[in-house]
Parts: structure tokens; sequence; C-alpha cells
């Protein structure tokens, strides 16, 4: 469970939190890690005008200072930052240095996709159980790398090991893994490079926003109809459901 709390003063925006690690399992001696009080001094101290937390379980964070420098907390141990550090977790925010402009970032379990201002796509972190980079197969990336493809994207959101994109036509994209059709292409099978769902494309549908669960989607079109895809119960043939007519 994640807290954030937020104090705003003289435009600065400063931000705490603290996860509670409910597991009972390995992911408990986590815990102690990200309950480090060091952490909040840290970021009142940075100024943050942005943070982009872990909305699916992943546990590594990214936030974007006044200044437009870009610092990460939390799981390295796969690259998820896209630097190597000395240790699996950091409970202290490390500057990720990097040339790019981010607008946002977008965290999954074992990588990170990161938006640039000029809409490019840029990932790192580990390809693990299939094709969440964009890369192609069986492609890692320890440092910040773009994905090659002649696009502009307005947005980007993560799943548990899936990635989705919203281009400059309002047409949306997916890869990584597919199992229970969380690609929205039809069927069960992973994407290894970005690929545009073309479901959206032959009903004439415009996507605005975008919520990744972990093995669903729930989309929002710009004109306020709200759909979700998701595997059907006894099968793993897609379902795209219209919410409100």
């Amino acid at each position: 469970m994640i807290r954030i709390l937020r104090e705003t003063s003289q435009s600065n925006i400063y931000i705490s939190f603290i996860i509670y690690n409910m597991s009972t399992n390995m992911r408990t001696s986590y815990r102690e890690h990200y309950c480090n009080i060091n952490i909040w001094h840290q970021m009142k101290d940075m100024k943050i005008k942005n943070i982009f937390s872990a909305p699916n379980g992943s546990e590594h964070s990214f936030c974007i200072s006044n200044e437009n420098k870009l610092y990460a907390v939390g799981r390295n141990d796969r690259n998820q930052f896209g630097i190597q550090t000395n240790t699996k977790m950091n409970n202290q925010w490390t500057p990720i240095k990097s040339s790019l402009s981010i607008q946002k970032v977008a965290t999954s379990w074992w990588y990170t996709t990161f938006l640039t201002t000029t809409g490019k796509i840029h990932v790192a972190g580990d390809d693990l159980f299939g094709g969440g980079l964009g890369l192609g197969k069986d492609i890692n990336s320890p440092n910040i790398q773009e994905i090659q493809i002649k696009k502009k994207f307005k947005d980007i959101y993560c799943g548990y090991l899936h990635t989705l994109a919203i281009d400059d036509n309002y047409c949306v994209w997916s890869w990584g893994y597919g199992e229970d059709g969380s690609l929205g292409h039809g069927d069960d099978n992973n994407r290894y490079l970005p690929t545009k769902i073309q479901y959206f494309i032959q009903n004439n549908i415009k996507i605005g926003k975008i919520c990744c669960g972990v093995l669903h989607n729930i989309l929002l079109s710009l004109n306020n109809k709200v759909l979700i895809f998701l595997c059907c119960v006894l099968s793993v043939i897609y379902k795209y459901i219209l919410i409100n007519k």
C-alpha cells in the first residue's frame, strides 16, 4: 500500500511516501529500505515538481526536480534505473544522468519506460518473461535506450510486464507480455516490438487515457467512452467491453 502526502509551499511540491509491504514472503525483507525517513528529508531539499510511483507492484519510483533532473529510488537489481548502482535496493534518491528531456516515466516490475518531451520512447531494464522493453526478443538494456520507431507519442503506461502508448494521432500501441490478452491483439502472444492495436483503428476510436493493471487495461476515449480489454474467463481470447454507451 502506498500513501502519498503532498505539501505545497511557494509553488514547490514536497512529497513524502510510506510503502507498507503486506507480503509475508521474500519481499518482506525490502520493507526496511522503503520506510527510511531520510527519503522524506532528501525529497524536501530537492524541490520536486513531479513523481512517478509504482502502480503495479514494482519496487522502484522516479521523480523530476524543478531543474528537470531525474532521480530514482528503490529496486535496481535489473538496471531499472538505467544506470548500474552498488546495491540492489537504493533507499536514497539516486540522480540519473542523462541528456534526455524526460516528461514522464512509467515503471513496470523489471523495467522502466521513459517518454521525452519530443515524443520519443526510451527504456531500461530486463526483458524477463518477454518483450516488455520493446527492443526485440531477449534484448536487455542496462542503460536508457531509445525504441527505434518513426512515430511521436503523447503518453506511456506500464502494467506488470507490458507497456501501452498513445501516439500523436491518439492510436494505441502495445508490447510485452501478452498472457490473457493483455496486449489487445486478440491473442495471448508476446509482442517484442511496439505494435499498433487494430481494433481502435477499425472502429475509429481515439484514445485519450489508459490505466494498466497486471494483465488488463482500462481505456478512456476522447469522447469519454470507457473500454476494457482482458481475457475471457474460459479462454485467452481478448474482449473489449464498452462500459458506458
